[in-house]
C-alpha cells in the first residue's frame, strides 16, 4: 500500500516514532518512498487504512473488520480505533440484561 506518513503519524505513536528514523539508503525504496514492511495481513491493513484515511459506510463493519480495528488499534496504539469498535461489538453483543433490553427496544425497561 502507499500511503502517506503522516496519515499514520498523526493517529498511531507507533508510526510517529517510526518516522522519525532516518531510512537508511541502502534500504529499499518504492518511486524513491521508503518501504515500511509491517507483518499483519493485507486485509487488516486495508481496513486500517480505509478507516483512517475516512472511507467508512453507513453499514456496520463485518466481524472482520471489527477484529482488525481491535488487533491494530492496540498494536499501534490508535485507540480511536479499539474503542470504536469495543463499542460496536458491546452493541451488539451487550452483557448485561439491562443493555440487551435497551439494544432491543431503543430504550431501557
Amino acid at each position: 500500500f502507499k500511503v502517506h506518513r503522516s496519515v499514520l503519524a498523526k493517529h498511531s505513536p507507533i508510526f510517529a516514532d517510526l518516522f522519525k528514523i532516518p531510512h537508511p539508503p541502502t534500504e529499499p525504496t518504492v518511486e524513491s518512498c521508503p518501504v515500511v514492511v509491517l507483518q499483519d495481513t493485507a486485509e487488516d491493513i486495508k481496513h486500517l487504512l480505509l478507516i483512517l484515511y475516512g472511507d467508512r459506510s453507513d453499514e456496520p463493519p463485518q466481524f472482520p473488520v471489527l477484529a482488525a480495528m481491535i488487533r491494530l488499534g492496540r498494536k499501534y496504539e490508535i485507540a480511536r480505533l479499539k474503542e470504536d469498535a469495543l463499542g460496536l461489538l458491546k452493541k451488539a453483543f451487550p452483557v448485561t440484561l439491562d443493555d440487551h433490553s435497551e439494544c432491543m427496544c431503543g430504550r431501557r425497561t
